[in-house]
Parts: structure tokens; C-alpha cells; sequence
């Protein structure tokens, strides 16, 4: 059962970089998305 909760744990936190990478390049780079919008 330790093996599930640490893999759900590096889960958590992969996806959490991730997360705060995506938002931090969108605050950061604000012109390349607008001219998507």
C-alpha cells in the first residue's frame, strides 16, 4: 500500500510543476498569447 501512496504523491507533484509552469509562462508572456486570443 506504501508504493500507491508515494506514486500518488509524485503524481500530485508532477502535476503541480506543471500547473505553475503553464501559469507562470502565461502571466510572464503575456503579447504570444494574446495574439492567439
Amino acid at each position: 500500500m506504501l508504493i500507491i501512496r508515494y506514486s500518488k504523491i509524485i503524481t500530485l507533484t508532477a502535476v503541480s510543476f506543471y500547473v505553475t509552469l503553464v501559469a507562470f509562462g502565461n502571466l510572464t508572456d503575456y503579447q504570444t498569447n494574446f495574439a492567439f486570443v
